[in-house]
Formats: C-alpha cells, structure tokens, sequence
C-alpha cells in the first residue's frame, strides 16, 4: 500500500517570532503594476481551501502581514522535507521556520529541508507567514504540496501545481577553458574561479583501485535525486560544465524504455557533497532543476548517445567545492589519444556487497582499444558499442558501478608551471550485470563510457 498523508486539525496559539527565519528575498519594487486599493483593506480572512490541513492564525491578517499553519502527518517515516506552495497574487515575503524558502515570481513559494524528518504519530505543525505592501490586496494560500503530492485543496484534479524555475539575482564570472600557459589568480576566500577544470584541495597520491576522495578534490561532481512519491532518492552523478549546466546519462532522468525525460521538477541537484547521507555538510549547494536536454538521438534499448544536459534553475557560486570541469579539446577526439591512458571516475556507486558507498569514491581506470573490449565479451559489448562510445577499467574489481551511472571521466592536463586541469573526456554509461536478474555489475569486467568528446557541438550548443 503506498504511504498516505494524512491531516488533522488542531488550535493554534499565537507565539512571539524568533530570530532567525528563513524568507525569499523582498520583491515589493516589482508591484508598480499593480493597483493600490483606495479603500480599507478587508483584513478578515477568507475560508481556508483546505480546513483540516491549513488554517489561519486569529480572525483577520495584520495591516501588512498574516500568519498560518500547515499540519502533515504520515503512516511511515519520511526523510526531507519540501513545501511547494502557491498563493492568488505575489507576496513582498512568505517566511517560516523549518526550511530555506526560495522562489521565483514571489507567487509559488518551495520550502525545502533535507534534514527534516515526520514520523507516523501528531501532526507536523510548520507556521508560515506571508508579508504583503500595507494597503493593497491580499495574497492568500491556494495550494499546497508536501514532496510532490497535492494535499491541499484535497481534490488533485483541482489547481494543479508545476513549480516554476527558481532565479536569483547572484552573478558568476564565466567559465573558459585555458589553452596555454597563464597564471591563475583567485580569492582564496571564495575561491573565485575565472577558469574550468582547476581545483583547490590537494589531492592525495592516486592508487589503481578504487579509494577516497578527499572533499573538494573533483569539486565538478554533481550527486542527482529524484522525487518518487514523498522520498527524495540518489539515482546518478553528474558533472558540472557551466555555471547552470550539468552534463550526466541520458538513462539517469528518461523513463524506463523510453527516450522521454522525466518531469524536471522531481529532479534535486546536489554540488560540493562529500557523503552522500549527510545533509549538513557546509559548503553544499542544492539547485532544482528547471530543463531537461535529452540527446536527440539517445536510443534507449542499446544506450547509444546516452547524454543528458541538465539546465539548473539559478547558477551555482563557484567556491573551493564547487567548480566545473574542462570539456575536452576538440583538436584532439580521436581515441588513439587516449588508449592505455588512466582517467579517473568519481561516484558514489555500488560496493562490492551490493551496497550504496557513503564517501565519494574514486577509481583509475585505463581506456582500452574497441578491439580488446569486444573480444572480451562477445556476447554483450558488441550491443553496446560503437565509435561514440568507449570502455575502461583493469578488470580486477575497481571498477565503477551502477550508482556512478552519469559520472564523467576526468583526465589529466599537465601544464609548464605545475599546474594541472582537468579535462572531461566520457560519462558513465553501462555495464554488465554480475548475472541474470542482478541489476548490480561486476566490477570485473570493462564499463562503457559515451564519449562526450564526440558530442562537443551539440552539448557546447547548450550549455549556460
């Protein structure tokens, strides 16, 4: 039986305001169109649209503000938390306690945090309020949906509510690939970044198989979640290539079997994350996602063309964790480039128990030629691949797995002064499973990368 959400009613009492609340950024400049009532305000509230989930506080609003109160129970525990909510008109501020706020038009307003658990039991009570420019209508709750699902009003086939892409006004300098020897100047405060490909942290000596990474040592690694029902769950990496652009597996957001993308705004992108089960790591930026770029010729029965573009909904803040990777030359896309050259692959990807590892892991893996990757499996490979396409790994266990689907492979530029870039040559595409009806792979045998190199113009066409 699906998990159900449940809501009750209960009296709520006026408390005095914290501190500290978490509220998107005052709009009120943006209400010039919008035409000052002449008369008193009618300040009492109107009927909740949905009584036993959300009510107001007191009898009437405040002369520029309201408060209310959201109520969701559940039969089963649940992991983050997001409030998407809509309103008839823009406010100047809707405010609350539980999550950060953000949105675009100052009308529908998402409230998300990843931290919050609701247990089966009393209702969760989440006090919100809503500030509005004194004198003028009122914005008053139209709709509400807790990780996806309506519950407020209780009819879905009434209001439905996409969110929109989520902007902000933060500018980022742009992204260049450098193409010869320069000095590189940054903040090491913010880690101002002008160039792709470099990072801050000092990695550690590599090994063949696969180890940890150190945090902010492959700072364009991008984790992706999907909202399934009211779960926020991991389902592939990513890289990042532009200040809103990721670049992942077409297979990691299409439906199963089919070239169509999933819905854009069950997808959550996670940039600068270290563990994958802690929410609370400093450093880590959150982006919705407001596109889909599917290849146009992904064919999703032999995994050709298995690329995806992700545009964010705002751009990221480039810090010492969060930096985007180099694509690669396009002087130099042949595969002889690269055969018996080790890149590395990034992800937190199936261990050798079948289990999700918690720390970002990394692996080096050398590219063998066409040749050596189809004889070493007759039976699978030759479905698998062609001349956009090329396989990696040393066959004794490092390599990467299903969990790392849609991560890049990195290599190394070295450069006269010491310094190094790094260039993204493929992305995770497949590999073959331990047996029949065993959706995890063996790491003995050789995975498949699309060759992003080969796709340089579309994905260039495309990135923000």
């Amino acid at each position: 039986m699906g998990c159900r959400l449940h809501v009750s009613l209960v009296l709520v009492m006026f408390w005095v305001l914290p501190s500290h609340l978490y509220a998107a950024e005052d709009s009120s400049e943006n209400y010039g169109g919008i035409e000052r009532a002449r008369q008193k305000t009618n300040l009492h509230h109107p009927p909740s649209p949905c009584p036993s989930v959300f009510s107001y506080e007191g009898r009437e609003a405040e002369k520029d503000k309201w408060f209310g109160v959201i109520l969701v129970t559940t039969e089963e525990l649940l992991t983050g938390l997001r409030l998407d909510l809509m309103l008839d008109r823009p406010a100047s501020l809707l405010g609350n306690w539980i999550g950060e706020v953000k949105s675009k038009d100052n009308t529908r307003f998402t409230i998300l945090n990843l931290n919050q658990t609701v247990i089966p039991g009393p209702p969760l009570s989440i006090r919100i309020f809503v500030k509005f420019p004194e004198g003028e209508n009122i914005p008053r709750l139209r709709s509400i949906h807790v990780n996806g699902r309506q519950i407020c009003p209780a009819d879905h086939g009434s209001m439905p509510v996409t969110p929109g892409p989520i902007t902000t006004t933060r500018k980022n300098p742009p992204v260049t690939v450098r193409r010869q020897d320069s000095d590189v100047r940054s903040s090491p405060e913010t880690g101002g970044v002008t160039e792709c490909g470099r990072v801050a942290v000092q990695p550690a000596p590599l090994i063949t198989h696969g180890q940890n990474t150190a945090r902010g040592q492959f700072p364009w690694h991008a984790a992706l979640y999907q909202s399934k029902d009211i779960h926020l769950k991991y389902i592939c990496g990513g890289s990042l290539i532009g200040p809103r652009t990721i670049l992942t597996a077409a297979h990691c957001v299409t439906k199963s079997t089919v070239s169509r993308p999933v819905e854009a705004d069950t997808l959550l992108v996670y940039l600068g994350k270290y563990h994958l089960k802690q929410w609370s790591e400093g450093g880590v930026q959150d982006k919705q996602v407001a596109e889909i770029l599917v290849h146009p010729e992904y064919n999703s029965s032999n995994y050709q063309s298995d690329l995806a573009l992700l545009i964010l909904s705002s751009p990221v803040q480039f810090t010492k964790y969060v930096r985007p990777v180099c694509l690669w030359d396009k002087t130099e896309v042949d595969l002889e480039n690269v055969i018996n050259k080790e890149g590395i692959v990034t992800g937190w990807g199936y261990d050798e128990n079948g289990q999700i590892t918690e720390e970002l892991k990394m692996a080096k893996m050398p590219v063998v030629s066409q040749q050596v990757c189809l004889w070493s499996n007759r039976d699978f490979y030759p479905h698998f691949t062609s001349d956009m396409t090329y396989c990696a790994g040393f066959r004794n266990g490092s390599s990467v797995c299903n969990g790392d689907s849609g991560g890049g492979m990195v290599f190394p530029r070295n450069w006269s002064d010491g310094s190094v870039t790094w260039m993204l040559r493929g992305v995770v595409s497949l590999s073959k499973p331990k047996g029949l009806n065993q959706p995890v792979c063996d790491p003995t045998n050789f995975v498949v990368f699309t060759d992003a190199a080969k796709y340089l113009d579309w994905i260039q066409s495309h990135v923000k």
